[in-house]
């Protein structure tokens, strides 16, 4: 598994800080629940970045937000090896190259 470190979010996607750093870490699953929870045009450096997941809540079809999933992560840099929504629950196995 590749880790990808970055500056760390906390609970509220506020910058994590501690004794006036900041925290930095593996980044990989706030990456990915960034890109979900994010839509197209909430990126300022890319615009066409994010799923926004939200807009597919009350599909019955899944087959969109899957396409859109495996879109986005793998023009992120993830290569996805699983990807399944379960009832409300989405298991997504992705890693960088």
């Amino acid at each position: 598994m590749k880790e990808r470190n970055d500056i760390l979010l906390n609970d509220e996607y506020d910058l994590d800080v501690s004794n006036g750093d900041f925290i930095c870490g593996d980044a990989l699953n706030q990456r990915q629940a960034l890109l979900l929870g994010t839509a197209e045009g909430e990126w300022k450096q890319s615009p066409i970045a994010g799923v926004g997941l939200w807009n597919y809540l009350l599909d019955e079809d899944n087959a969109e937000v899957l396409k859109k999933i495996r879109e986005q992560f793998k023009a992120d840099g993830f290569v996805v090896s699983s990807l399944i929504i379960e009832g409300n629950e989405i298991k997504i196995k992705a890693n960088y190259a």
